[in-house]
């Protein structure tokens, strides 16, 4: 599997010890075998442009690590900017075609932020998954890692009901959810 990390920065502050998610794809590439590129974006332009990498590179999961407030993808840095989520999925609906898209951020797939069937009427995803609370970084952390190595092994057909089944606790407690696009 083809992984792409666009990750904004969290914190208006740059000095924030805040971890960045490019050492859980790392693991997840260690484990794997899988191929990883990873980018940080800083305004509406820069995400449109990761997005047009995504899509001549051949990619298979989008991974979105920002944070998301009232279906917008938001940025703290320096000056906070947002963009709406629909209106990005909408722009870059070609490069989604059967691809799995992955947003990596507290609450980013709750009813307040992604409508699911507005996402399907949209693009031709093959996945979105994210979380349906405000997580714990660790929680999600976890969860990205058991995630993400298990897509690499056993692809998205009947994988939320895998990952439930295995490690349902910490499912539950993180929020993560993941909608298999191609099922009825």
């Amino acid at each position: 599997m083809k992984i792409m990390c666009a990750e904004t920065l969290w914190e208006n502050d740059v000095s924030s010890s805040r971890t960045s998610y490019k050492s859980i794809l790392d693991s997840v590439v260690t484990e794997t075998g899988d191929t990883l590129s990873y980018f940080t974006f800083n305004t509406p332009q820069e995400l449109d442009n990761l997005f047009s990498v995504f899509k001549k590179s051949k990619y298979d999961l989008f991974y979105l690590a920002s944070h998301m407030r009232g279906g917008n993808i938001t940025s703290g840095y320096r000056k906070e900017f947002t963009i709406n989520v629909y209106d990005a999925i909408k722009r870059n609906k070609a490069t989604l075609t059967n691809k799995v898209l992955h947003l990596s951020g507290c609450s980013s797939v709750s009813d307040a932020n992604l409508d699911i069937d507005k996402v399907r009427k949209i693009c031709k995803l093959r996945a979105v998954s994210g979380y349906m609370i405000d997580t714990d970084t660790t929680e999600s952390a976890a969860m990205d890692l058991i995630y993400l190595t298990n897509l690499s092994r056993n692809g998205v057909t009947g994988l939320y009901k895998l990952l439930t089944k295995r490690y349902g606790c910490l499912v539950r407690i993180s929020g993560f959810k993941i909608y298999d696009l191609k099922e009825v």
